[in-house]
């Protein structure tokens, strides 16, 4: 597995983006900057469930993981 840490630099790295996207002599638009963000980690969080939901079908030990 090992896509913890991955994951976490990609989500990172989604968040630097949108950040990017801000204007910064304009107001904060925090509800554009997290669709903003949620969109840039759609693929990546849709990876992650595959993998949790996996591994949550291997063994009993792992069930609370399952989404």
């Amino acid at each position: 597995m090992g896509e913890g840490i991955s994951a976490g630099m990609e989500s990172g790295y989604a968040a630097a983006k949108a950040i990017e996207k801000i204007d910064l002599n304009s107001d904060l638009d925090l509800v554009e900057l997290y669709t903003f963000y949620q969109n840039n980690i759609y693929t990546l969080k849709n990876y992650m469930e595959r993998q949790w939901n996996f591994v949550a079908n291997m063994s009993e030990s792992f069930k609370c993981m399952k989404l």
